[in-house]
């Protein structure tokens, strides 16, 4: 038994002193194979420097460099990974603290701002599991002419590629000497999930971003949230898109717009193909990994990669979807919903004869809008009563519906054909060019 415990005091002690020494190799295999995602702008690029591997720490330098026509040279942000790697009891096969190395020339300006804190900085829990668990945050600071509370990030990893990010501010002033008053927005969360698939590409995700206020010399909104969507189904991707805002005020808009809230902007585009799509992405990782190269060349060479694919992509059959655009105002609620679809097997008539393809589309959609709110919104533009002439026609032909004062219609094209609430639209325009005469 004594030998039994020895031998087995010789594997734990031999176990926790290599340790170190395989979770540095693991780390340092998972960073050299990193790429950036696919989603990012074009003209960043990211490059490891260097990485030097000790038992217990290890510290990787990298550059981070940004193309655009604006810049006369691409714009350099250098990187620092100091890597601890001693295992933890919580699980953690590595400790990462990545921060910013900036410039000696912006290391002192930042320094009177910042006094010693890090601009950014992030820390990194890497799991036996293969999950990350990491923490970031964004320094405050104030000035006579911006403030910022500061901001925090957390991002959640797993090793199928699930991941969940959040990043919240308090608030952020700014203002130009021109100016007033400053531009100061206050609580906003950004709230992303979804997998990264082993491609690179998060084709099922859900994205959120919310502000509880943003006000300016121009006006003010408060409680906007932008949303958006993908699935996978199939080899078929599904995306959406929703803008919604409480309420609004611009001093500037016509009287008609003023007190606009209850803002909502919501549309679909269903049915891309994912084959072609990931073409389209490989093209872009292509043409973002030569540092410097022209970002007018590779937005060429990206819409040409995109023009080649599109039949591919519109084969399967999409369908575009707005529903709804809507808003309210004093005199009631406008909303306008619209669906276009495209049959499967038309993809290649998009280059090759688009007037044809107009054939085979399917689009339907109605819209609500009080009458009250036209009226005034055509009293402004000076044209109320020959336009209220034609409206109070169209009503009386049956092609817009009138009950307590809303007005609502629906539209049809179909096999080449458009009606109106129903009615062919020949008719109707026959009816508006007598009016005009």
């Amino acid at each position: 038994m004594n030998k039994l415990g020895l031998v087995a005091a010789v594997v734990v002690v031999g176990a926790v002193a290599a340790a170190p020494f395989v979770s540095g190799m693991m780390i340092e295999q998972r960073i050299k194979a990193y790429q950036l995602p696919a989603s990012v702008p074009v003209g960043t690029v990211w490059h490891l420097d260097s990485y030097q591997r000790g038992y217990l720490h290890s510290t990787a330098l990298s550059t981070l460099s940004f193309s655009s026509p604006s810049l006369a040279e691409p714009m350099r942000i250098q990187i620092k990974q100091d890597i601890d790697q001693v295992p933890g009891l919580d699980g953690r096969l590595a400790t990462i603290r990545t921060t910013w190395l900036p410039t000696p020339e912006v290391k002192a300006e930042l320094a009177k701002v910042l006094g010693d804190k890090e601009p950014v900085a992030f820390d990194t829990a890497v799991l036996l599991t293969g999950a990350t668990h990491t923490t970031g945050t964004i320094a405050a600071f104030s000035m006579p002419q911006a403030q910022f509370s500061g901001g925090t990030i957390r991002l959640d990893t797993a090793k199928g590629g699930a991941f969940d990010f959040l990043m919240t501010v308090d608030s952020l002033s700014a203002q130009d000497p021109q100016d007033p008053q400053p531009t100061v927005l206050k609580g906003m969360k950004i709230d992303g999930k979804g997998v990264m698939a082993p491609d690179g590409v998060a084709w099922n995700s859900d994205f959120k971003m919310s502000i509880d206020s943003l006000a300016a010399e121009q006006g003010h909104v408060d409680g906007v949230m932008i949303s958006g969507n993908s699935v996978l189904v199939g080899e078929a991707l599904n995306t959406g898109v929703g803008i919604d805002i409480k309420s609004l005020d611009f001093p500037d808009l016509p009287a008609a717009a003023k007190g606009i809230h209850d803002v909502a902007i919501h549309y679909r585009l269903d049915g891309l193909d994912k084959t072609a799509l990931t073409a389209i992405t490989e093209q872009l990782r292509a043409a973002q990994k030569t540092e410097g190269s022209d970002p007018e060349q590779i937005k060429q060479a990206i819409t040409m990669a995109f023009m080649t694919q599109l039949p591919a992509l519109l084969n399967r059959g999409v369908s575009f979807q707005i529903n709804p655009f809507g808003f309210t105002t004093h005199a009631g609620k406008v909303a306008l919903n619209l669906s276009v679809t495209m049959p499967a097997g038309h993809g290649s008539e998009a280059l090759s004869n688009p007037m044809g393809l107009i054939e085979v589309l399917t689009i339907k959609g109605d819209y609500t809008a009080p009458q009250a709110l036209m009226s005034e919104a055509l009293g402004e533009t000076g044209e109320a009563s020959p336009a209220e002439s034609q409206i109070n026609q169209l009503i009386q032909a049956g092609y817009i519906n009138a009950n307590q004062g809303i007005l609502t219609t629906n539209f049809a094209f179909e096999h080449g054909k458009l009606s109106i609430n129903g009615k062919p639209a020949d008719d109707m325009l026959g009816a508006l060019g007598a009016l005009a005469q």
